[in-house]
């Protein structure tokens, strides 16, 4: 498989970094009653295919995952760091390996100084509904005519916090070309549950993600969703493996170019047992495969239906002889945990960041996993404590990922081509392990899902056609915008710019296909299964991290705008939109701060990252940006005592009860209005765009709403955790799960497993 151009740094040479011939170098393994082992560290890599860079881009191996880099948290290169052979003097994007990896993260972030708001909190969400009607595949089309699914337009909706991880950046210390380094800052001691200020200049910083996953456009491991039919969770974890150090060309802080941005996952299972090993180091294709094997270690996957209503929670599990400093105990329980309870279904997934599920950090300097339980950074929710290295001015986060959707015309030849044959067939030869999908194309290739400014006769299949012509390839100089005039301040993309849309890929067909997975899950025996996806649709996550075009659907007016059944959320051409209340602090107390957020204004190639000029909102080239709105329909199975309550949207203005979409709703920056919700660039790093803090509007009492260019009066009355009570669905219980990617025989052994589970229907109060 042919990846884009890599631009080998070469600044220094890593100290022992070591790749394991079978993926497992370290002491004598702990029995767990895991279906794996976990080893003592230090551990060195599987060969190949791990999870040492989430961007995908590490020097010598490739993540399981082959879009993986859609999911990771997205840095900044802080005065000081070398980047592309150069000192870094302001806070600026990210290059990893050459590659820019920026994203796109509308978020809210969440403000207190209450004791434990920075490590416990408690969310309600309702899950998004796709329409029942097909995905229409011309952008072009009205507003009221066409449809869309929520995988479209965000790859996982999430909560975010900040991590300690004792050999993740900021480092205090290194000696390059001597012995590996160990623990760039430790975490609090233990008991203190994080601290209480802001550490930067001390604690290794990691940041976790909650992510949720749409269904309807996969299998995962190449695209976007883990299920064609259920939401499904995991817990991730970033770090960035940078730290001081002298290098034959200059001092600064330099990146592992083997293990950048590692990365710890987990689905949420029934059990809390993860699926395959977490750590960046020991990942495999267990770890991201969700469709389960019958076979009884093998835990289960928290499914969840289209329109649930779930309590999530984030929590600590003590571990009173924790070392501040890694490496931990192999057998140590502890660490972040999250709690997942369905309440319109009663079952719970959960899962804990703990050294005895796997979990491991990563020594910057040999790349290496120790036994790590992570928890975590900060004590409170204060304004300060945040990631350094995170381009989001990140603590407590509630956000979308967005920018990863790009529907085709037609399917097979008709709308997709390959400007790289040997993209067709993606294979991952893991040891002993194995996935192949024969049907993975680069770009569309039609001009009304993909259209190409300036179009002309040579061009008549869009961007795509153009890149046939030219072997589009990230900076080449030869992207799907050379002629273009819709993007990039108005103006071609050139070999010189650097945040150039090289293609589309991953694309995969319209309709069913067969795809091969080989390993544990299928009992060593190679399996096919039928994937079927409702519309040819790209992910552009394979030559660049995102629409940086913005063309595709998540800059169009796809996002949830309301439902033709009047006061009620149900889904007309448009999705649902997510729908939240809280988050809820350790005492139960909302948080009395916020702040709106976005660094998407960061991946425009004429956004100035110094002065913050021609960083806007939508950006050029986008017809629209999605926005945070609040209503007053309650989200079913939650009361709130006796009050109509305020709930946090996301999408478009028009979603029933709405009163105040705080003059979200942009329009094109060449009108010269901007979207308000992000309007200055952030004092942190100007590519994000944020606004002021004011008081949470969910819960401050009477407040001024704005809509477009009309003002409301509205109330939004205070809430506390002790008020919120669920009411479960009633009646019959959802069936038991079976997969939809069938795995022959095994079909029936997976419906008796989930079969035996029993769900609680009462009311109950959190």
């Amino acid at each position: 498989m042919r990846r884009g151009m890599r631009l080998v740094i070469g600044l220094f040479a890593v100290v022992g970094f070591s790749m394991g011939s079978g993926g497992v170098s370290g002491k004598t393994a702990v029995a767990s009653g895991l279906p794996y082992a976990v080893p003592t560290g230090p551990v060195s890599a599987n060969p190949t295919y791990n999870n040492l860079d989430c961007n995908g881009f590490a020097q010598g191996s490739q993540t399981v995952k082959l879009n993986m880099r859609e999911l990771c948290t997205d840095p900044i290169a802080l005065p000081g760091f070398i980047q592309n052979g150069y000192a870094v003097t302001h806070p600026s994007p990210f290059y990893d390996n050459g590659h820019y990896v920026g994203h796109d993260e509308p978020s809210v972030k969440f403000i207190s100084n209450a004791a434990g708001s920075g490590y416990q909190m408690t969310f309600f969400q309702q899950l998004s509904i796709d329409p029942s009607a097909a995905p229409t595949t011309d952008p072009n089309k009205p507003q009221s005519q066409s449809v869309s699914d929520y995988a479209e337009l965000s790859v996982a909706p999430w909560f975010g916090l900040p991590i300690c991880d004792p050999m993740s950046y900021p480092a205090t210390s290194a000696n390059v070309g001597g012995t590996p380094l160990v623990n760039q800052g430790p975490c609090s001691a233990p008991g203190n549950a994080g601290f209480t200020s802001n550490s930067e200049s001390t604690a290794g910083q990691a940041f976790m993600e909650m992510q949720f996953y749409p269904p309807g456009f996969g299998p995962w491991i190449d695209s976007t969703s883990p299920d064609m039919k259920k939401w499904t969770a995991a817990l991730n974890i970033d770090s960035l493996e940078a730290f001081n150090g002298n290098t034959p060309i200059t001092s600064g802080v330099i990146t592992n170019p083997h293990c950048t941005e590692p990365v710890n996952f987990a689905f949420i299972t029934l059990d809390g047992k993860p699926l395959g090993p977490p750590s960046p180091q020991q990942a495999d294709l267990e770890t991201f495969t969700t469709t389960p094997s019958g076979m009884p270690t093998n835990p289960d996957v928290l499914y969840m239906n289209p329109g649930d209503t779930l309590k999530v929670t984030i929590d600590d599990v003590a571990s009173p002889s924790e070392p501040t400093t890694s490496p931990d105990s192999a057998t140590d329980a502890g660490g972040l945990r999250i709690t997942i309870t369905d309440i319109t279904t009663g079952q719970t997934g959960s899962m804990v960041a703990s050294a005895a599920n796997g979990f491991m950090d990563t020594n910057p300097a040999t790349c290496q996993g120790n036994n790590w339980s992570f928890h975590a950074l900060y004590n409170t929710a204060a304004q300060g404590n945040q990631v350094a290295w995170a381009a989001l001015e990140g603590g407590v986060l509630m956000q979308d990922e967005i920018g990863h959707g790009e529907v085709c015309s037609g399917s097979g030849a008709s709308g997709l081509a390959n400007q790289d044959a040997s993209q067709a067939s993606y294979t991952a030869p893991l040891p002993a392990e194995a996935f192949a999908d024969s049907s993975v194309y680069d770009v569309c290739n039609d001009s009304a899902g993909d259209p190409l400014a300036g179009q002309t006769s040579s061009n008549s299949g869009g961007e795509g056609q153009q890149c046939l012509q030219l072997s589009c390839a990230p900076g080449a100089g030869t992207t799907e915008d050379n002629s273009g005039t819709n993007t990039y301040g108005g103006r071609a993309c050139t070999s010189s710019d650097s945040h150039c849309e090289a293609g589309d890929g991953s694309c995969l067909p319209q309709g069913s296909r067969s795809v091969t997975f080989d390993g544990a899950i299928t009992g060593n025996t190679p399996q096919t299964f039928t994937w079927s996806d409702p519309v040819a649709y790209c992910d552009t996550a394979r030559f660049q991290n995102g629409d940086l075009d913005y063309d595709g659907t998540p800059y169009q007016t796809l996002w949830p705008d309301g439902s033709s059944t009047g006061n009620v959320y149900l889904p007309n051409n448009h999705p649902t939109t997510f729908r939240y209340i809280g988050p809820f602090d350790a005492g139960g107390n909302p948080y009395p701060t916020i702040q709106m957020e976005t660094d998407a204004a960061g991946s425009e190639n004429d956004c100035n990252t110094t002065s913050g000029a021609n960083c806007t909102i939508p950006p050029y080239g986008g017809k629209f940006y999605p926005f945070w709105s609040l209503s007053n329909v309650a989200i079913p199975g939650l009361s709130v005592g006796s009050q109509t309550y305020c709930a946090w949207n996301f999408g478009n203005d028009g979603n029933p009860g709405e009163l105040d979409d705080f003059g979200g709703a942009g329009v094109i920056p060449a009108n010269g209005t901007f979207n308000s919700q992000y309007a200055t660039p952030g004092s942190h790093y100007k590519g994000t765009l944020i606004s002021g803090t004011f008081a949470n509007p969910q819960v401050s009492g009477a407040r001024t709403g704005v809509i477009g260019t009309n003002t409301t009066q509205y109330t939004c009355p205070s809430q506390t955790l002790s008020q919120v009570s669920t009411q479960p669905g009633q009646g019959t219980p959802e069936a038991p799960w079976v997969p939809t990617l069938v795995l022959g025989g095994l079909a029936a052994v997976a419906t008796a497993e989930y079969g035996r589970r029993k769900r609680r229907h009462t009311t109950t109060s959190v």
